[in-house]
């Protein structure tokens, strides 16, 4: 009796924990070391002694990452090779980025690291072989002419190559059609003109204005924090004093307005004051009546790289205005730039008693300054009105990936009331690959067990999807792969394999049929966007994957992109930029930084960079509103205290407004639930299936029913044999 009763038991437990288990709601995982299970062997990884760097990465395959196939040819392409017997020359594809083409047009690959005269052959997926490839020249260099048919699907294909004595390889290409379609915003753009092309240009009386590349001002003038404007895209407009008397009147074409309407003139501007001598810079409206308008001023104090907002109240009877730009400046003195002038009818101010539709607090860069974390940022971001049920981490958790770090952290995370966020996700940054006592491979799985992050998104954890509060979806990507021992911290940073960036390509679009807004977090900086990237230890971030991300974030400028890394602080006025992947778009995605909880830096001569001392560490907080996302920056003083630095409204898919800016329009897009997901309000993560305003799943349900009917059986059976033994 006594062996069917320890079975019993046994069973009886299994059941109730299954049972138990599955009715847990989905993402309720531990987020903190030392919970349960086993914590990794410590080990004694150095810190670094320098703090902002990069990270490069191979082709690892979500749930589970896959390790990259080592080679020194890596960079050359992502190319997976496989030799053969006798070959001994490999084809390496010039070029800094993996391969991006267009379905129809036609592109040329060329190949170097052959033998004069040898013959290379090369097909598509399972195409035939590709014709008119010429023998390798004199230098061993061969073309490969490749049109991907039209009707091709954005995919990515293998391009096989061979040959007598050529090792088989293979080379991903990126297969994309650029889908620049506009989308209807909460906000009407006008008018915009990003310079590209002079037709729009009154330059009778510009004097000294030149429409020209940042490059080739640069190149004229020097650097002298020139460089630094960040904001710029392809061709801008420039007049510079520094080698002569400079003055002129750059006028934009006449743009039709309505009489009585609230607009808002926006430009890219970058405003130089040297020297002692005279300067000065005006914005000006002229309206078709005659009428003109001072906007703004610009004297002897520097204003680098900001996006001037100027209000612009049509008077009765005008009809149309164009807007003059006036600079004049003695030998020796400053500078000025213009780029992406726009005219919109905006937001209006956001009501003090406008509710939320959700929100999202995010913290970046702690690496070591756990008080800062514990005391002053995470109670100061919980003291915030409406308070948020998610926690992003935006990388750079700790200083290196020991685990001796980890538990640092999350000490102070646990303390700080971290773990009381329903929801915590963390993004991998470079930081947690830093150090030598471990493999790079350990070092991100030790990243993904620490922060529990494979269960979450249901992608195996560095990149993956949540809905915020039921309505706005949160996309987050990472890098899968950086060898500190190789590079010791230095760029790029990042390694996206064609599983991740597939994944990317679709939920955007996706997302966009959906005219949802999507906030996109990466702790990695695009170059040229936000502040400080323009110096180089944050230009090559991306490295060869920076041509197929710019490629999809130009095509949804719905999207809101929250970086980290840089640590420059949030004063500054490219804290948050437009970037335009292509100069000529009028909408573009817009990035957001992050500052950081640890030291923060700000410009130090042209290409440099400083710690800035007693500033108080920063945390953010991004909101959902009917007709916008508004993110704002918050420092947190010795008490918790939240101060607003500054913030950004940015508009949402949504109707345009017809007349003059009113405040918190009705949204006109009621809420997606993705299928699979629960409803408005429920914390829930793609794919999770939870019954709604439970958190359990349907699946955990059918199980510990399944498990109560066990247990049934079991007593039953037990019973029976108890009467039998009885009876005998």
């Amino acid at each position: 009796m006594k062996k069917h009763v320890r079975v019993a038991s046994g069973l009886t437990a299994l059941f109730l924990i299954l049972g138990l288990l599955g009715t847990m709601p989905a993402g309720a995982v531990p987020v903190a070391p030392g919970g349960t299970g086993a914590e990794p062997r410590p080990s004694s990884d150095p810190v670094p002694s320098t703090d902002p760097s990069p990270e490069p990465s191979q082709d690892p395959e979500p749930s589970p990452v896959v390790d990259p196939i080592p080679g020194e040819d890596a960079a050359a392409e992502d190319t997976a090779t496989e030799e053969m017997a006798g070959a001994d020359i490999r084809p390496i594809l010039e070029g800094t980025q993996k391969t991006l083409v267009t379905p129809g047009t036609p592109t040329t690959l060329a190949f170097t690291g052959l033998t004069p005269g040898q013959q290379l052959t090369a097909s598509l997926d399972s195409g035939p072989p590709i014709a008119g490839i010429p023998v390798a020249d004199a230098a061993g260099r061969t073309p490969v002419p490749l049109t991907v048919p039209a009707d091709t699907a954005n995919s990515v294909l293998m391009l096989h190559l061979s040959g007598s004595g050529i090792t088989d390889t293979d080379i991903p290409i990126t297969v994309y059609s650029p889908e620049p379609t506009p989308v209807e915003v909460t906000e009407k753009q006008l008018w915009f003109d990003g310079l590209e092309a002079a037709s729009a240009w009154a330059e009778a009386d510009a004097g000294d204005w030149q429409r020209c590349t940042l490059d080739e001002v640069v190149a004229g003038s020097g650097t002298d924090r020139r460089q630094a404007f960040t904001r710029a895209d392809g061709t801008l407009a420039a007049i510079d004093a520094a080698n002569h008397l400079a003055a002129g009147v750059l006028a934009s074409e006449e743009i039709p307005v309505t009489p009585g309407d609230a607009l808002e003139l926006r430009l890219d501007s970058h405003y130089r004051a040297r020297g002692s001598l005279d300067q000065h810079a005006r914005v000006s409206a002229v309206f078709d009546t005659g009428e003109r308008r001072d906007l703004s001023r610009l004297g002897t104090e520097d204003e680098e790289s900001s996006q001037l907002r100027l209000p612009v109240q049509i008077p009765d009877g005008a009809h149309g205005v164009r807007f003059e730009f006036e600079f004049a400046g003695a030998r020796g003195t400053g500078s000025w730039m213009i780029d992406n002038v726009q005219l919109i009818r905006g937001l209006g101010e956001l009501p003090a008693d406008a509710d939320s539709l959700a929100r999202v607090d995010i913290i970046s860069d702690i690496q070591g300054a756990t008080g800062r974390l514990q005391n002053q940022v995470l109670p100061g971001l919980r003291s915030l009105a409406e308070g948020a049920d998610t926690l992003v981490t935006n990388g750079d958790l700790v200083s290196n990936g020991s685990p001796d770090l980890y538990r640092d952290f999350f000490e102070a995370y646990r303390a700080g009331g971290g773990e009381r966020y329903p929801t915590q996700i963390s993004a991998i940054g470079n930081h947690e690959y830093f150090g030598t006592a471990s493999t790079p491979e350990e070092y991100r799985e030790r990243f993904l067990d620490t922060t529990g992050m494979r269960t979450m998104g249901d992608q195996g954890g560095l990149w993956g999807e949540h809905l915020v509060d039921g309505t706005l979806p949160l996309l987050w990507i990472g890098s899968e792969y950086y060898n500190y021992a190789e590079l010791g911290g230095a760029n790029p940073f990042v390694e996206i394999s064609d599983t991740q960036y597939e994944w990317l390509r679709d939920r955007l679009a996706y997302w966009k049929a959906q005219g949802k807004p999507v906030l996109l977090m990466t702790h990695h900086v695009l170059p040229n966007s936000v502040s400080g990237t323009y110096i180089n230890a944050y230009r090559n971030d991306y490295g060869r994957d920076l041509a197929r991300i710019g490629a999809l974030l130009r095509d949804n400028p719905q999207v809101t992109v929250i970086t980290s890394h840089s640590h420059w602080e949030a004063t500054l006025n490219d804290w948050s930029a437009e970037k335009r992947f292509d100069p000529a778009l009028g909408q573009a995605p817009s990035v957001v930084n992050t500052a950081a909880v640890t030291t923060q830096y700000g410009p130090s001569g042209d290409w440099g960079e400083a710690a800035v001392s007693g500033v108080d560490p920063v945390g953010t907080r991004v909101a959902l509103y009917p007709d916008r996302i508004r993110v704002t920056a918050y420092a947190f003083d010795a008490a918790a205290t939240p101060r607003e630095i500054k913030h950004i409204d940015i508009p949402i898919p949504g109707k345009e407004p017809t007349g003059p800016a009113e405040p918190s329009p009705e949204p006109s897009i009621p809420p997606v639930t993705e299928p699979g997901q629960g409803g408005t309000g429920s914390p829930d993560v793609t794919g999770s299936g939870t019954l709604p305003d439970t958190g359990a799943t349907w699946q955990g349900l059918a199980l510990f029913a399944g498990g109560i009917a066990g247990i049934g059986l079991i007593l039953a059976g037990l019973h029976r044999i108890r009467m039998r033994r009885r009876a005998a």
